[in-house]
This record gives structure tokens, C-alpha cells and sequence, in this order.
């Protein structure tokens, strides 16, 4: 049987080549049981980017330039429906590049129950 402790190999080595990275832990909605104060867990982890400043929607985390895109797209069209979709994505274009230097790279460690 595989031990609990090997299941986290790839995690402990990404974390000692990127010491200097900051994590950030993400748990699924199945981590949340109020039957048990503590459950066994496997996790996983990637190297990412994190935008560190406040997106379109300041109620969620970006994670991708692609995420962040799409809510800035969205706000565009809301604001002004009429326009073009060239003209849109051009503005989108424009509105992403304020937020060029705000990504920093990080570890993103996702937990789940077994």
C-alpha cells in the first residue's frame, strides 16, 4: 500500500526548488464537510501566476491571463454593448496591458478529500 507521505513527493520538490515562492492553497468544496473537524486529504501542486492586484471582479483570484481577459471583455461589453467586437477586444486588449507587471509566480497547492 501507498503511504500518505509518498503521495506528496512532487509537492515537497517543487517546494525545495521554488523556495522562494509563495503558496497558496486551494480546497475543494468536499474539504468542507461539517460531519468531521478532520479528514484525510491528497493534494497536488503546479507552478502558476497569481494576478496580485484586484481584477474586474474583485470577488474572485485570477490565475490566468486568459480568465482575466474574459472578465475584462465581459465589463467592456456591459459598458458599452453597442460597440464593435473589434473595437471590444481591441479595448480588452488595451485594459489587459494595465496589469502586465501585477502577476507574480506562485505554487498553487489543491487539496481534496479522498
Amino acid at each position: 500500500m501507498k503511504s500518505y507521505i509518498d503521495e506528496y513527493k512532487d509537492l515537497r520538490q517543487l517546494i525545495a526548488e521554488n523556495p522562494e515562492l509563495p503558496l497558496i492553497f486551494m480546497a475543494a468544496d468536499d474539504c468542507t464537510n461539517p460531519d468531521y473537524a478532520w479528514t484525510l486529504a491528497n493534494a497536488r501542486a503546479e507552478k502558476g501566476i497569481y494576478l496580485a492586484s484586484m481584477g474586474p471582479n474583485d470577488e474572485k483570484m485570477y490565475s490566468s491571463v486568459d480568465d482575466l481577459r474574459e472578465d475584462i471583455e465581459s465589463c467592456i461589453f456591459k459598458d458599452h454593448g453597442d460597440w464593435t467586437k473589434e473595437k471590444i477586444l481591441e479595448e480588452t486588449e488595451e485594459e489587459l496591458k494595465k496589469y502586465e507587471g501585477d502577476w507574480i509566480d506562485v505554487i498553487y497547492v489543491y487539496v481534496e478529500t479522498y
